[in-house]
């Protein structure tokens, strides 16, 4: 039949889930960076739960990244974007990306203006250094638990968490002072330069 496309068959590869892998910490500029890393066995002690490091897998590589990290009874955790449903966000299962239409965002978690950072009321906060989709889970499956998920690119599976620790005041100026990352250049373009 000419005209129509040909037959395409798209799958997604098997994947499971596979606890391990490791960290290891930089101090950079008033903050510290935990970059994750799927093939690193080195992990120290801290605000990341033991054992709770995991990775999506497949034969092609790693697709997602979970970690947890603690929370005490009482914190309450703020930021995550533009969010118009409540400031403490614990409790809630937030998903980090843009929403169309972003007009009934009230009494949702959904945000047009997503950003993965917070601060908690305990003197701390995380970004996590990516452009990639990211799944936030305060405190509302495990109580004492911050679960953070990630996407990553297969070809490239190492993600950054930057934990600002200390008093809000200066972690938010440092955190909005930081470069911008570049945005990755979508396949089949040139450089402009």
């Amino acid at each position: 039949m000419t005209g129509q496309p040909a037959h395409v068959e798209h799958r997604t590869p098997v994947a499971e889930w596979i606890t391990g892998g490791g960290w290891s910490v930089h101090p950079r500029d008033g903050a510290s960076e935990l970059q994750l890393d799927p093939l690193s066995t080195s992990q120290t002690e801290g605000m990341v739960v033991p054992g709770s490091l995991s990775w999506l897998r497949s034969s092609q590589g790693a697709h997602r990244v979970r970690v947890g990290l603690r929370l005490d009874p009482g914190e309450r955790l703020i930021g995550f974007g533009e969010r118009y449903d409540r400031l403490d966000q614990r409790g809630s299962h937030l998903d980090v990306r843009v929403f169309e239409p972003y007009k009934r965002q009230w009494g949702s978690t959904r945000t047009f203006l997503p950003i993965p950072f917070f601060i908690s009321s305990h003197g701390w906060g995380v970004w996590v250094a990516t452009s990639r989709r990211v799944w936030f889970d305060p405190g509302s499956t495990e109580p004492d638990r911050m679960w953070i998920e990630a996407d990553l690119d297969p070809a490239d599976p190492p993600v950054r968490l930057v934990l600002y620790i200390g008093n809000p005041n200066r972690s938010s100026p440092t955190f909005s002072n930081r470069p911008a990352l570049p945005s990755p250049r979508p396949p089949g373009c040139s450089d402009p330069g």
